[in-house]
């Protein structure tokens, strides 16, 4: 009984460490350099323009038309 105890503790403390790792809070992780070289990659990002609910998709093929 003891010993299934200790396993369940360990794997709680295990599974907090990599958590806060995989947050960013250790230095290290994913989250640790936010993909700079992804950033660097975007193709004309200005182009974007997010669409709201009454626009259709023909209002954005037109409007990308004129964008260009």
């Amino acid at each position: 009984m003891k010993l299934l105890r200790l396993a369940c503790l360990l794997l709680v403390v295990v599974n907090i460490v990599l958590f806060t790792w995989g947050m960013g809070y250790l230095g290290g992780g994913p989250r640790a350099g936010a993909e700079p070289q992804r950033l660097a990659q975007q193709l004309s990002p200005e182009r974007i323009r997010i669409l709201g609910a009454i626009d259709s998709p023909a209002t954005a093929a037109a409007g990308n038309q004129t964008a260009r």
